[in-house]
């Protein structure tokens, strides 16, 4: 976090009066994230010249100073995260700085800002307070998270009980503590705003960092697609701004695929996930009536799982496989492929003795799944995970919540609700070495995915077990 800091504080003078060559030389700092700020400067959707920049100077002076702030802080966001104990907490955190100060600048265009860019930035730093959290207090996260869950507590009143004041007062504390520009931490609290920052505001920047802000917290905090498309709607009540549910919509998905296409990280985590059905649904439920959740009737998209099937291909033929992030390709693919509510791609885990645990997870309840997946064959026989394992087989519910089977269900499963799911064991010979689970609406009307998914789904099981084989996980 701290050189999202140094390049905040630094970059945010005026291009006119900034030196071109000092800002440089705070990103060449660090190899990769020079390398990466050109690789993303040369795409066509940020460098419409057509000529080629080849240092970060030039990069500047083509682009613009806000443009490679922005990029800059992204990349150190999402691509160079610790590997962190709250590893998957502060990615949550993370994305959800990245995406909302993404929506923003789309937001701010529409909204004929004269500085998108600065709504990059002060939309983004709204959730430092979280980053925060996650990363350094993660036993009072944990104590925030338990509240909500199980006591129905806002995020903001569990943030009060346990902290003493909401998280934004805590990211703008921080952020006056560690010098941040007053053009950045006059927004960082935006339904807060001190009297002593009121005159430096600008109002139209400040109702689009509210909504964004707004439109962050919506999806974060639905538990279904209707849901967010519900508490979006009832955003373009917000009419300063010029904005209307639908505009979210297509700005969170428009903001999906730039990040799937211009860092190198696969995203994952619960708000990721959350962001990717609301972008399945196309936004066509938020002009009108809250639409329902996607029928039975609908089938898997094969060119999903196709293309899937040819990255991952792709990426195990290089002298290098990463397993995680090859194993994160998977769980995206049957994801978007299935249109499921949650996947997991669970694998032998060495240091779990053996046992099969989640590495990857897409959802609704991925953090939840991601942390209690865990099947130890021999000692769940008696549940539907152990049995699938133990015998080899694919099982496939469409009942799942009635009594006979909810008693077979382990209990991080069935907490989760799911009406129909799939049972994959990943088998290298005899033995097995992982268990993929599906579950979702696709799912209700079938026990089997189509022939020509199947076929997808044993390539995918095969490589799993070729890359667990080569990587020594097996």
């Amino acid at each position: 976090m701290g050189q999202c800091v140094e390049i905040v504080k630094n970059l945010s003078g005026s291009g006119a009066t900034a030196d071109i060559h000092e800002i440089a030389g705070i990103i060449l700092k660090d190899i990769s994230l020079t390398t990466r700020v050109l690789q993303i400067a040369n795409s066509i959707e940020y460098n419409r010249s057509g000529k080629r920049i080849v240092t970060v100077s030039q990069a500047i002076m083509v682009l613009g100073l806000a443009p490679i702030r922005s990029i800059a802080y992204s990349i150190l966001l999402l691509e160079q995260l610790p590997n962190h104990a709250q590893a998957e907490h502060i990615r949550n955190a993370c994305l959800m700085s990245v995406m909302g100060g993404s929506l923003a600048r789309m937001i701010a265009e529409k909204a004929k800002l004269e500085d998108p860019e600065q709504g990059f930035i002060t939309a983004a730093f709204t959730q430092l307070g979280k980053i925060l959290l996650a990363t350094f207090l993660p036993a009072e996260q944990r104590d925030m998270i338990r509240m909500v869950r199980e006591e129905g507590k806002t995020e903001e009143e569990a943030s009060k009980l346990v902290l003493g004041l909401r998280m934004e007062q805590l990211g703008k504390q921080i952020g006056e503590f560690l010098n941040l520009p007053t053009s950045v931490t006059s927004y960082m609290d935006p339904f807060n705003v001190s009297d002593r920052d009121l005159p430096q505001i600008d109002r139209k920047l400040l109702q689009v960092t509210m909504l964004t802000h707004r439109a962050c917290r919506a999806v974060a905090c639905a538990k279904s697609v209707a849901e967010m498309e519900e508490a979006l709607r009832s955003l373009s009540q917000f009419k300063e701004s010029g904005i209307n549910g639908l505009d979210l919509a297509r700005g969170f998905r428009n903001v999906v695929q730039e990040i799937g296409k211009f860092y190198a990280v696969r995203p994952s985590g619960e708000f990721w996930s959350k962001a990717m059905l609301l972008c399945q649904s196309d936004g066509k439920g938020i002009a009108q009536a809250p639409v329902p959740e996607p029928s039975a009737s609908r089938t898997p998209d094969l060119q999903v799982f196709q293309d899937g099937v040819l990255m991952a291909t792709e990426m195990m033929s290089g002298d290098e496989i990463n397993l995680n992030q090859l194993l994160s390709v998977i769980a995206e693919t049957i994801y978007l492929g299935f249109k499921a509510r949650n996947v997991v791609v669970a694998v032998k885990d060495l240091e779990q003795g053996g046992a099969i645990a989640a590495q990857a997870a897409y959802g609704l309840h991925a953090v939840q799944l991601r942390e209690s997946f865990v099947v130890r064959p021999e000692l769940d026989a008696g549940l539907l995970t152990g049995m699938a394992l133990l015998n080899g087989k694919d099982i496939a519910i469409d009942n799942a919540q009635e009594t006979h089977i909810l008693e077979h269900l382990p209990t991080w499963i069935a907490t989760t609700e799911p009406a129909a799911f799939l049972l994959l064991p990943i088998m290298q010979g005899e033995v097995p070495v992982g268990l993929l689970y599906i579950d979702g609406p696709l799912l209700d009307a079938s026990s089997k995915a189509p022939p020509e998914v199947q076929r997808e789904l044993k390539i995918i099981r095969k490589e799993i077990v070729l890359a667990l084989r080569l990587t020594g996980h097996s």
